[in-house]
This record gives structure tokens, sequence and C-alpha cells, in this order.
């Protein structure tokens, strides 16, 4: 099989700054290779600056002294070098690849966008989506936020929103029957606007979605 040439430069350069950061399994030799799927949790490929070349990003898994996962973005190079890192949050993403149901992912939306997702569809009755969706311009910013909710038992308690923080506008429903998003009209909230990658806090969208208050 062939490989791109920013996957290989992900693997000469990337995986080895990355290593330093991951615990080793509990009797692991400093010697010991770790598996690649041990670092690497999801990974996502995009012309981001439209350079005609693929960059990439990629979930790690929570480094030394970290409990959640990192979010890296890298930029590839033109003239063939290594990748370069273009963003990063480190223990930024909740779940693990250890229990189904509770693993972050990484996929692309409309224009290229990086859609970045946390869940829990597997423990306790709270259930729970989010989705964060992230542009790059001069920086990376979060543009867009999902949040779907239900309970096992309760079956009325259930909610989805989306806020385009880009237009400053939400969509939100509740109760029993989920209407679908394109089927709610917006509404306009003044104080939305998209939001700097370092910057962002769940809290945000948990807030602006009326799903906490505090």
């Amino acid at each position: 099989m062939l490989v791109s040439r920013l996957v290989r430069s992900l693997l000469l350069f990337v995986l080895p700054a990355c290593a330093s950061l991951i615990v080793q399994p509990s009797g692991a030799k400093a010697s010991d290779p770790l598996p690649l799927a041990a670092l690497f949790w999801a990974q996502v490929q995009a012309d981001w600056n439209d350079d005609g070349h693929n960059d990439a990003a990629v979930i790690t898994a929570p480094g030394l002294n970290e409990s959640d996962a990192a979010l890296l973005i890298y930029m590839a190079d033109p003239q063939g070098g290594p990748a370069h890192l273009d963003a990063e949050r480190r223990d930024f993403l909740w779940g693990t690849r250890a229990l189904f149901g509770q693993e972050p992912e990484l996929a692309l939306g409309e224009a290229g966008a990086l859609e970045v997702s946390t869940k829990n569809s597997a423990i306790g009755r709270g259930r729970w989506f989010q989705t964060l969706v992230l542009e790059r311009h001069a920086t990376w910013k979060v543009v867009g936020y999902r949040y779907e909710h239900y309970d096992t038992l309760e079956p009325a308690e259930q909610g989805l929103c989306y806020l385009n923080l880009s237009a400053a506008t939400r969509q939100r429903t509740e109760g029993p029957k989920l209407a679908p998003l394109a089927a709610i009209k917006p509404e306009r909230i003044a104080a939305l606007r998209p939001v700097a990658l370092a910057k962002w806090q769940d809290g945000i969208g948990l807030r602006a979605c009326g799903i906490i208050d505090d």
C-alpha cells in the first residue's frame, strides 16, 4: 500500500515526539516501542491552507500527568520536509479508546471544516454527544458547536442544540420527539462569536445551549 508523503512525515517526525508524552505500560522497559494505536487515537486529512498538500489533525492519548486526550493539527511542508505543528490543545478531549462508546473522533464537515467529537454513549443513564466545528483562518477557531443528550430511563428527557458561532445563531429542540435541525428556525444570539481554539472551553457551548447555567 502506498503511504502519502504527509503520513510518512507524521510517522517519522511526529510519532517520536508524541512518544515522549505517553506513559509506558506498567513493567515496560524504556526501550520498548509503543504501539501506534497507543499514540494515535484518530486522524483525518484535508488541505486546510489551500496549498495543494494534505494537512492532518490527530488525536493522541493523554500524556504524562494528563487526564484527557490531545488535539494536534499539522501542516504539510510543500517542499517535502516534515509536517509542522500548526495548533495544539493538550489535556483537551474527554474520552478513552479503552471503552466502546467513549472514543473521541475526527471527521470532515462542510467545506472541509474539522469536526472534533466526544461522547458518552455507553455508561450511565445520561448519554451525550458533542461536536466542535473548527475552521482555519489566521488561526484555528471554533465556529460551530453541536450537543445532543438523552436519558435512557426518561425518553422525554432529551435535547439537541446547534450553535453557529459565525452567524451568531442557535437552533434548539427538546422533548420526546426531537425536530430535525433543518426544521428549526435559527434564533439570533448576539453574544455568540467564533472562539479561538486555544481559549475554547466546553462550558461556553453548554451555557449558550442552556444545558448548564452556572
